[in-house]
């Protein structure tokens, strides 16, 4: 699966405007922060600030919703995301050790209805019971609380729990690494809608009904304060709490929030400008050798994730312009749009590719010796040892015999011409199983020009002293020689002069490509 990275851009009609939003205090402003900033959560934490012990919360600022750290709670340094994800900093939390991180009592006055939690979380155990976030931690426990469930309390998976029973499904499954979280609460009902990296998981209940968000105290790492025993050990980042009150349709609004999963954190340079004498506007952003662009937009942001949304204009798989590439099209009519800017590499080019389940047209085969005891040949290896089929148990591999190979042999396999021209450098790979008495038996791989048969590059050795117990891939680089030149690959085998049960080489799946 290729890797997909995204950049989140909007306009208004008639400005020349990326999202304009101002940068957490103290750090870089990143694409993830604006984006998360521009659906105007209530409080905000990213926990990038330099030189600032305290996280500071990011849209009014206000020392009453500073979270503290308690102990050895510290920020670290985040490693990038499964998502793509640049997290910058994270909150170091440790629970266990009754290092958490704190708000003594945020500054609202309890939101009126539906709310939302978003935030980043990699687990050190995905085993264990623990509270991740606690509201309204210092006085009590249990209200509106993230809880990581472990198998002594349900599937390992993360839920938001209000002190009432969990209801089926308890909670969505949690693996290692970062995970990208939101929940979304009507304040009113049992349930909850959940979803996780950007995707949506499900509508979750509890046996009592949710409430509008406490705006009480808040910790990260635990329940209350105190507590040594089900308290979360991790690293938690880039915590949002979302008033979504007057948001109309949650679905729409959970989904919009959901798909800041898809946004890269990475501070890349971007921008529009809009020209007005031709009304055309000019979308460019900073670009990478070596990767594919696709530009893709949306009026409605509720219309899914980004990776969804419609091709924009038929800018499709354009080719890298470093340092920058750029799109001008006419001013859309729409009173808003949505654009992004997807990036991923290009998909592998592939020149030759078997794996002999419909014959091996044009392979050829010879016998270099006097004896002729070996010889490849073609279908289910069936020798006293080694394989029993081919690759992830197909019915044809080349084999030296389809049974046991024989004594003083020298043979050849040679792959159709393959076309070398146009590419910088190229690849060889093959599955094999190496099956021999580990003395006196070698394998070598050669490239020969197709046009005279003259050898290209240095011949190179498999190892044979290897015995395989299943098939094994190898991966060879294409001699510099052979690059441009219409080429057959020859796989030789030589056995010395013992009888021995056993099947020799065997090999299947060849591919020649980048």
């Amino acid at each position: 699966m290729l890797n997909r990275d995204f950049r989140l851009f909007g306009f208004a009609t008639g400005l020349a405007l990326a999202v304009a939003i101002s940068p957490p205090a103290g750090a870089t402003p990143t694409l993830y922060n604006e984006a998360v900033l521009a659906d105007n959560p209530a409080y905000y934490w990213t926990f990038d600030e330099d030189g600032v012990v305290n996280a500071i919360e990011q849209v009014q600022g206000l020392a009453a919703d500073e979270f503290v750290p308690g102990g050895n709670a510290a920020k670290v340094e985040s490693a990038t995301t499964g998502g793509g994800v640049s997290l910058g900093q994270a909150a170091r939390i440790e629970g266990s050790g009754g290092f958490t991180w704190n708000v003594g009592n945020l500054s609202g006055n309890r939101m009126s209805g539906a709310w939302a939690y978003e935030f980043w979380a990699n687990a050190d155990d995905i085993t264990t019971y623990e509270y991740m976030i606690g509201s309204n931690a210092a006085g009590g426990f249990n209200n509106e609380t993230i809880l990581k469930w472990g198998p002594g309390g349900g599937p390992a998976g993360v839920q938001l729990y209000n002190g009432g029973g969990v209801l089926n499904p308890v909670a969505v499954p949690m693996t290692v690494g970062w995970h990208h979280y939101v929940f979304v609460s009507d304040g009113a009902t049992a349930h909850y809608d959940l979803y996780v990296d950007g995707a949506f998981a499900g509508n979750i209940g509890n046996s009592t009904a949710h409430g509008s968000h406490p705006e009480a105290a808040l910790k990260l790492g635990g329940w209350t304060d105190g507590a040594s025993a089900e308290v979360f050990d991790g690293l938690m980042d880039e915590l949002a709490i979302y008033d979504l009150s007057g948001a109309g349709d949650l679905g729409a609004a959970g989904q919009k929030i959901a798909g800041h999963f898809f946004v890269s954190a990475q501070s890349w340079h971007t921008e529009f400008s809009y020209h007005g004498g031709t009304g055309m506007l000019t979308l460019a952003w900073e670009s990478k050798a070596g990767q594919l662009y696709n530009v893709r937009s949306e009026a409605d942001p509720s219309a899914g994730n980004p990776i969804t949304w419609p091709i924009f204009g038929g800018n499709q798989d354009l080719v890298a312009t470093p340092p920058e590439n750029s799109v001008t099209f006419p001013l859309p009519a729409d009173a808003a749009r949505l654009f992004v800017v997807e990036e991923f590499p290009p998909p592998p080019i592939v020149l030759y590719s078997t794996d002999f389940e419909g014959g091996a047209v044009g392979w050829s085969t010879l016998v270099n010796d006097e004896n002729a005891n070996t010889a490849w040949e073609l279908g289910r290896p069936a020798g006293g040892t080694g394989p029993v089929g081919g690759a992830a148990e197909s019915a044809n591999a080349w084999s030296t015999n389809l049974g046991d190979y024989g004594p003083d042999s020298d043979i050849s396999l040679r792959s159709p011409a393959i076309d070398l021209s146009g590419i910088a450098e190229a690849e060889l790979s093959f599955e094999a199983y190496r099956d021999a008495d580990g003395f006196g038996d070698a394998a070598v791989v050669r490239f020969l020009r197709a046009s005279d048969l003259e050898q290209l590059g240095g011949e190179v050795p498999i190892d044979m002293n290897i015995f395989d117990v299943d098939w094994t891939m190898i991966r060879l680089p294409v001699p510099p020689e052979a690059i441009g030149e219409t080429v057959l690959i020859e796989w030789n085998f030589i056995s010395d002069n013992t009888e021995d049960t056993f099947s020799g080489l065997s090999i299947d799946d060849v591919r020649v490509g980048d």
